[in-house]
């Protein structure tokens, strides 16, 4: 994924930088979808390289990323040509998920990092009271 992933770890880093002390209060998860070619020793650097503090998600199994595909509404396609070459597609979405595990926003692949910033200060905002 050489164009979602970096740019959408990019936006948050930048929206969070906006946030202060309050950044704290926001995890980052990001979870693989090419079980077969990551691994924690090159997904955690590449996280890690966006977002200090991101954690790195891989599933153990196909059917576990599925299950959080299918509670996000997220879908994902890798396929690798006789060739040998590998084509990773997947759903853009970011995801606002609250203490409870409830989606409270969804921004689409290319929201900018001013509109991501302003909607977590809103629901950081609502959160604290």
């Amino acid at each position: 994924c050489p164009d979602v992933c970096p740019t959408t770890l990019s936006e948050v880093r930048r929206a969070r930088a906006t946030l202060g002390p309050d950044a704290a209060r926001v995890q980052v998860a990001f979870i693989t979808v090419d079980l077969a070619r990551d691994s924690a020793q090159a997904l955690v650097p590449f996280v890690h390289g966006a977002l200090r503090d991101g954690v790195a998600l891989m599933p153990a199994r196909q059917g576990d990323l599925a299950t959080a595909q299918k509670a996000f509404g997220a879908t994902s396609n890798v396929l690798r040509a006789a060739n040998g070459e590998t084509q990773v597609s997947h759903t853009g979405d970011l995801y606002l998920v609250d203490e409870h595990g409830q989606v409270r926003v969804i921004w689409r692949f290319g929201a900018r990092w001013q509109d991501l910033a302003e909607d977590l200060r809103r629901f950081l905002a609502s959160s604290a009271s």
